[in-house]
């Protein structure tokens, strides 16, 4: 007969499992913050000796915890969330086939502007000047689209370990976040009322249906929209974004 508890008391999941999963997550973002150096140099060890498996994990974690700043305090605030489930979400969004192709395409166009930047201003004053810098550059008038990987509050945070897109990460971190907030934390039990099974609705397999939802979703939509930009401005160097 499995094991009941009162409506009106915390589980043992809220009392025992909650608050390690609370304290895994501040740990993983505790290189972002005001702690101290010794306490950094604690948390740096204790992850070392714990194998390159959680090491994975354990990084995961913390970059998405400024990637998606509201999912990641939310998942804190629950309790349920573990070091297991950024590191599905996290994973999930690298290997998703179709954003990695976008990104790629991404990065090539903007490796195509740096080139013709670099062109002109070779052509302009005789000499050359390196396509690869980008402090400072413009185009045509307008800082060039990749700057904002020297702006100064890029300095606050860590080198991601792969490209990504913001916009993908927006659209997760609200599917996250609403899926996370909509799963029960204790299901009825079917014996009666003022009883209630303790049991895990905020599970990996359903996460990774939430990731995969959302990123194909922000994918639409931002096809469907540079369809009707283009119509616009066939010119995709006179297009304003």
């Amino acid at each position: 007969m499995p094991v009941t508890e009162p409506v009106n008391s915390p589980s043992v999941e809220e009392l025992t499992v909650y608050p390690f999963n609370r304290m895994e997550l501040r740990m993983a973002q505790s290189g972002l913050r005001g702690r101290s150096a010794a306490e950094r140099a604690a948390i740096s060890e204790m992850v070392r000796t714990r194998g390159a498996a959680y090491a994975a994990r354990f990084r995961h974690a913390a970059e998405l915890s400024w990637r998606m700043p509201e999912m990641y305090w939310s998942a804190v605030e629950d309790g349920r969330m573990t070091l297991e489930h950024m590191d599905a979400i996290w994973r999930r969004i690298d290997r998703h086939a179709g954003l990695r192709s976008r990104i790629e395409d991404q990065e090539a166009d903007l490796q195509r502007q740096r080139d013709l930047v670099g062109g002109e201003r070779e052509g302009e004053d005789g000499s050359s000047s390196d396509a690869g810098c980008c402090s400072g550059a413009d185009f045509y008038g307008e800082p060039v689209p990749w700057e904002v990987n020297d702006a100064p509050w890029r300095r606050r945070f860590p080198d991601v370990e792969s490209p990504y897109c913001p916009s993908a990460d927006r659209s997760v971190e609200r599917a996250v976040t609403d899926w996370l907030l909509a799963c029960p934390h204790r299901l009825i039990t079917s014996s009666g009322a003022g009883s209630l099974i303790p049991r895990s609705t905020v599970t990996i397999h359903r996460l990774r249906d939430v990731v995969d939802a959302a990123v194909d979703e922000d994918l639409t939509n931002r096809e469907a929209y540079e369809q009707e930009g283009s119509l616009s401005h066939p010119d995709p160097f006179e297009h304003p974004f």
